[in-house]
């Protein structure tokens, strides 16, 4: 995604670049500020497995997600914008409450009114800045390692919405939250890691084991401990990107064994809502 403007308090244009998988996504559209599901081209090469798009908004009707879908209208994946959605200079007049932040010194007398451009991207600004790096790298291979997320992505295209960082109620790092999206809904039934808490849980977390049937999943959270390098929960999820494929539905989520705590003891009492 490439940002800019002629001057360093305003967004003058938005340019957003992708490849998308052939065979699993039928087509592009982005919404803008003023128009909802605008088409973009996709332009594929014979024997290429992914084929390219390009859009180029500008000032006052910006673009705001792309979405990629599939032969039957069905979202595959939505990318926010909004996350890279800043100039270098942003106008905080009408930001509540003040103090406002200190001017950046590009930001001061006519340095604004100097055109700017930047390269960004949408997923990895919504993100913790450590899982950038390795970190959020090794949280992803452990994922696809576990037998259970492979058989669920197994003969299908699949994405990684996001992954986010996850910490105990006392701010201690604990790993990751990986985020996938499958192209085709899974029916399953099968033994799989979850986690829970409580106000009186003392650690962490708890974990525990638990027998899951379940229809239509096309979304589930893994949640990897990097202190332990180990998955501890992989978790059906509901559609949230209004997709249009039928709702998930549990049939059955069943304990085999009481939790156990996990995770190393909190350094403080957890809120009642658990972390």
């Amino acid at each position: 995604m490439g940002i800019g403007g002629k001057r360093r308090d305003r967004i003058g244009w938005i340019a957003v670049v992708g490849v998308a998988r052939v065979g699993a996504v039928a087509g592009v559209a982005a919404d803008t500020q003023r128009t909802d599901k605008a088409p973009v081209t996709l332009r594929a090469w014979p024997g290429f497995p992914w084929a390219a798009f390009a859009t180029y908004t500008r000032h006052g009707d910006l673009a705001t997600e792309v979405r990629g879908h599939n032969a039957a209208g069905n979202a595959l994946q939505r990318i926010e914008l909004g996350y890279a959605y800043d100039s270098p200079c942003p106008d905080y007049s009408e930001v509540v409450p003040t103090p406002r932040p200190k001017t950046k010194p590009i930001c001061k007398g006519t340095a604004k009114f100097n055109p700017w451009a930047k390269v960004r991207d949408p997923v990895a600004e919504r993100q913790a800045p450590i899982i950038n790096g390795r970190y959020g790298t090794r949280a992803k291979r452990l994922t696809f390692d576990h037998p259970a997320v492979r058989r669920f992505v197994a003969g299908q295209s699949f994405a990684i919405d996001g992954v986010a960082l996850w910490t105990s109620c006392d701010q201690r790092r604990l790993g990751a939250v990986v985020e996938v999206i499958l192209t085709t809904p899974v029916d399953f039934e099968a033994d799989l890691p979850v986690t829970g808490s409580t106000s009186k849980t003392k650690t962490a977390y708890e974990e525990g084991v638990a027998h899951v049937r379940a229809r239509n999943m096309t979304t589930f959270w893994v949640k990897v401990d990097l202190n332990r390098n180990r998955v501890v929960a992989v978790e059906p999820e509901p559609d949230l990107h209004e997709s249009g494929l039928p709702d998930l539905v549990v049939d059955e989520f069943r304990l085999l064994d009481p939790l156990r705590p996990a995770g190393g003891l909190n350094r403080r009492k957890c809120p009642k809502s658990g972390d």
